[in-house]
């Protein structure tokens, strides 16, 4: 039983002595990370206060644990200021890359949003072109459905086909069309009829006023229907 006594007695005087010269090989390594406060001696010394003899080691283990890394990463100190240019010349460049990226996203996102833009501005003319066509349509076909049931024979210029021609003893010409419907002129005048000619009959600015022609002649007769 003395024996033990005398074995644990011995194994902290032992950790003591080695913590104290690595407290002294730590002065001249690196500056100590100890403050005034909590230097090494107090807590060393607070270690041999402990009664328990499991705890007190415990609690020199550790400040050795601690003086062992302090005294390692001193050199590691002055070779991490050697370096601490490089590291912020690449530190500076990957800010500057980074600032880069964003601003490729930024003007990517820039040229989608004008994409966009434009693609919604055709899309809404396309529309606009299809609505007013629509409409005139429907216009057209309210001033036929008009001039049908106000009982005109011609709405605008149309292109007849004539399937006979002649004249009375006045000279005045008469034309029967392919749909049944017999012309006559109103005037007198002189009229150069050729069958191998395509004439139009159009509609003047007066009512029931119309006017028989053919494309690239400035001569024309004023024509009417006979009911």
């Amino acid at each position: 039983m003395n024996t033990r006594i005398q074995k644990r007695t011995q194994r902290p005087i032992g950790r003591i002595a080695l913590l104290a010269s690595a407290a002294v090989s730590l002065t001249w390594l690196s500056a100590p990370a100890w403050s005034d406060e909590n230097s090494v001696s107090n807590r060393i010394q607070a270690c041999a206060e402990i009664q328990n003899p499991l705890e007190r080691l415990v609690c020199y283990d550790e400040i050795a644990l601690e003086l062992g890394a302090e005294v390692a990463s001193g050199p590691a100190r002055g070779q991490g200021q050697g370096l601490g240019q490089g590291r912020g010349e690449s530190q500076g460049q990957g800010a500057g890359l980074e600032r880069a990226a964003e601003a490729r996203s930024e003007a990517q996102q820039r040229a989608d949003e004008r994409a966009e833009a434009a693609e919604r501005r055709a899309r809404e003319a396309e529309a606009r072109a299809q609505e007013a066509e629509a409409r005139a349509q429907e216009a057209e076909a309210r001033r036929q459905e008009q001039a049908r049931s106000s009982g005109k024979p011609i709405e605008g210029k149309e292109y007849v086909t004539i399937d006979e021609a002649w004249q009375n003893a006045r000279g005045l010409w008469f034309f029967r069309l392919d749909n049944g419907q017999v012309w006559r002129q109103q005037e007198a005048g002189r009229f150069n009829y050729d069958p191998n000619t395509r004439y139009y009959i159009e509609e003047g600015r007066f009512l029931n006023s119309y006017f028989m022609g053919t494309d690239g002649s400035n001569r024309r007769i004023r024509v009417q229907i006979e009911r």
